[in-house]
């Protein structure tokens, strides 16, 4: 296969896609979460560690994942990671105790790799200049978790909360066979790029901006996934708004965040570092201020 403009463009479109749908199964528990606590009577750390179980175990499986990239095709491990996502959907219904749930959010978690193999993926169809617009592009995918918000309450209204896991393990197949399909393979040229070892992987750990923008990720990021699963039931317990009204607000929040990422993925290198500066405080200051406003009598 030979590398075009085109298939560049429908690399970019199905990644994106496909990182979307994978999101909106990481923050699953946004939306479940809630009715657990409610069936289960769960307290505030049980419910905060219910709600970190598939973070954590995204964040931990991303450097093996993207060690694996390195040596196996992109395309064909995106593919197997969905793949391995499907029995815990599908056992979602049967799940009825605490620890069960926890298992099924450590499982869940495969989908957060998604974002280290579909960066990977993408990058080699854009040249140097352009990649930053596509991981921009591709980034907005975590508007997945809007799909959730939306999706997952409708599924509960109309068909019961037990069929929310089998019609994303539906959604994910049909992703698969969409992405099988439809996303270009690698080029020749791409397949034949030299296979970095051990001490190439580790050396970056070397350097001191990667621990500097690491923080800023784990500062960012993290907040941005730590307020869009706790909000739901922040608006529920302090506002007393209906269920629909809080995935409603919370959805807002995610779409903006989502439209930004896509913009900021097109802002020149030399502009980034001061907004980055200001984005990195704007998460700690949202958390203090909605944590001392009262709501109203």
């Amino acid at each position: 296969m030979q590398y075009t403009q085109q298939l560049a463009g429908r690399a970019l479109i199905f990644a994106s896609a496909m990182f979307a749908a994978n999101f909106s199964v990481w923050t699953l528990y946004a939306v479940l979460g809630v009715e657990i606590r409610g069936q289960l009577d769960l307290s505030a750390t049980e419910y905060g560690v219910l709600l970190a179980a598939p973070i954590l175990s995204g964040a931990l499986l991303r450097f093996p994942a993207g060690f694996l990239v390195e040596y196996f095709s992109a395309k064909k491990l995106i593919l197997l990671q969905m793949l391995l996502l499907l029995p815990v959907l599908f056992l979602l219904p049967f799940i009825d105790s605490y620890g069960a749930h926890l298992l099924a959010g450590l499982w869940l978690g495969i989908s957060g790799v998604s974002f280290v193999l579909g960066i990977r993926y993408i990058s080699p169809w854009f040249e140097r200049g352009r990649q930053g617009t596509a991981m921009g592009i591709f980034g907005a995918g975590n508007a997945g978790a809007a799909i959730t918000l939306a999706l997952a309450p409708a599924i509960q209204n109309w068909f019961g909360r037990e069929w929310i896991g089998p019609v994303y393990g539906a959604g994910i197949i049909l992703m698969m066979v969409l992405f099988e399909f439809f996303a270009p393979e690698e080029t020749r040229y791409m397949r034949s790029r030299g296979k970095p070892d051990l001490r190439s992987h580790l050396k970056p750990l070397t350097q001191i901006r990667v621990w500097r923008y690491g923080l800023y990720y784990y500062f960012v990021f993290g907040s941005f996934l730590a307020l869009l699963l706790w909000l739901p039931n922040y608006y529920l317990s302090v506002y007393q708004v209906s269920t629909p009204v809080a995935m409603a607000l919370t959805l807002l929040f995610v779409a903006l965040s989502s439209s930004l990422r896509a913009l900021g993925g097109g802002l020149p290198i030399a502009t980034v570092r001061a907004p980055s500066i200001g984005v990195f405080f704007g998460p700690a200051w949202s958390v203090f201020s909605s944590s001392v406003t009262r709501p109203p009598a």
